[in-house]
């Protein structure tokens, strides 16, 4: 098994921007990882996965056999229009754009957002929904804020998360 989003360490690292995704068996959204820009993507991988890393902008990745950059027009969804094209059912796509999250869930994908919770059929509606509602209260200037501070607590249920997802799928 192997991480596909993990903290920095040195020479594996890069600065994905935003709207990346890594597409193939497991998915990540390295932006949208926990500590952000500059998560390490490490070359390895189960046998046959392939991980392509789409955004509006080329991104340098480790060399892999395993690992290719896809760079998309620049415009809003452009990146995850093309993410959304390439998930199969089964993938797990990381990210924090629940929108996104909804729509590769439809196609029969798994999301996990950086904080460590998993998103499925049975969750994203509710938490679609949920952030529809904040953002219609935030933009009324009703509430104010975001979420909370990202912490250790965090990398660490992603992480457990993460794992768990590798370990569960079959033929690895």
């Amino acid at each position: 098994m192997s991480s596909v989003c993990s903290p920095p360490r040195p020479g594996r690292r890069f600065d994905p921007g935003p709207n990346t995704l890594l597409t193939g068996g497991t998915l990540a959204d390295p932006g949208r990882c926990p500590g952000g820009k500059g998560n390490s993507l490490p070359g390895g991988g189960a046998p046959g996965d392939s991980h392509d890393a789409v955004a509006n902008q080329y991104i340098r990745v480790p060399q892999s056999d395993i690992i290719d950059s896809i760079a998309v027009l620049s415009g809003p969804d452009e990146a995850d229009d093309r993410i959304v094209e390439l998930v199969q059912a089964g993938d797990l796509v990381t990210t924090a754009d629940i929108p996104l999250a909804d729509r590769v869930v439809g196609k029969g994908a798994t999301a996990l957002d950086p904080r460590g919770t998993l998103l499925t059929e049975a969750n994203i509606k509710e938490r679609l929904a949920t952030r529809d509602l904040l953002d219609e209260l935030r933009n009324a200037a009703l509430v104010g804020g975001g979420p909370s501070t990202f912490g250790a607590r965090d990398t660490q249920a992603f992480a457990n998360q993460l794992n768990q997802f590798l370990q569960s799928r079959p033929g690895d």
